[in-house]
């Protein structure tokens, strides 16, 4: 596919991407627009099954991703740096 076949909504993104002025999630972004043609292009990067492909789990379009919960505890660290004196138990 030429650049004059790409639709005018997604040249920018294409041309940004091409000539390396274009931000990593747009890099991806024109990548995965080229790669379902251009046809019906939000649905069908949410619904690409290629997990092969290594910028799937980065595509566009997926919705809110959430992550797992990180623990809120803090750690123990009584103990740890501190110089104990040789008198303290007396």
């Amino acid at each position: 596919m030429s650049r004059t076949d790409i639709p005018k909504l997604y040249r920018g993104t294409y041309e940004r991407a091409a000539c390396g002025r274009a931000s990593p999630r747009q890099a991806i972004k024109a990548f995965c627009q080229s790669c379902v043609g251009y046809e019906n292009v939000a649905e069908e990067i949410r619904q690409c099954t290629d997990a092969e492909c290594s910028l799937y789990a980065y595509r566009p379009y997926r919705g809110r991703v959430r992550r797992a919960p990180q623990s809120c505890q803090t750690p123990d660290l009584r103990g740890f740096g501190a110089v104990e004196s040789k008198n303290s138990g007396q």
